[in-house]
This record gives C-alpha cells, structure tokens and sequence, in this order.
C-alpha cells in the first residue's frame, strides 16, 4: 500500500519554482531600488554644491552693491553723469478737475 503524503511532489516544486521567481524579483527590484537611490544621492550632492555656490555669489553681489550704493561713490557718479546742483525750483500748478486742455 502506497503511503499517503502530506505534501505531493508537485504541489512543493511548484512552491519552491514560486519562490526561487519571487526571490529573484525581490533582487532586481533590491538592484533597481539602490541604483535609484544612488543616483538621487548624487543629484542632491550636487544640487547642495550649486546652492553654495549660488550663495557665495550672491554674498559677493551684495558686497560689491554695498560698494557702488556708498556715499563716497554718488559724488564721482554725479560729476560723471553731468548733474548739477539746483539753484531755483518752480513747480507747475495742476487746477483742480483740469489735467489736459484744447
């Protein structure tokens, strides 16, 4: 008489067939899921490096604004663009309800 199994051959290499595939899955998605990461890694160093720089340039625009904004300088920019000091002011009355006439 035959004995009775209580797992048939079939049913256990279907099962071992199943896990050796998910288990394969499972390691590609693994490789996919590093090699993504490693590339975000990478992008953000790099976006970090771009924001120093931008912010050591920025530092640098603020200085050299200070400097061309300084009282010492608007003396020399007045003479260079040719302004003088006004002597007698006269302002122009606007009447009231009246902008533009024919």
């Amino acid at each position: 008489m035959r004995k009775h199994r209580l797992f048939p051959r079939f049913r256990i290499k279907t099962l071992s067939n199943f896990g050796f595939l998910s288990l394969f899955g499972l390691l590609v998605f693994f490789i996919f899921q590093t090699n993504m990461m490693t590339e975000e890694i990478y992008r953000l160093q790099d976006y970090q490096q771009r924001v120093e720089k931008i912010s050591e340039e920025n530092a640098e625009l603020e200085i050299a604004l200070s400097q061309a904004n300084s009282l010492a300088n608007i003396d020399e920019k007045i003479v260079a663009l040719n302004f003088e000091k006004a002597t007698k002011i006269a302002y122009i009355r606007v009447f009231e309800g009246e902008m533009a006439r024919k």
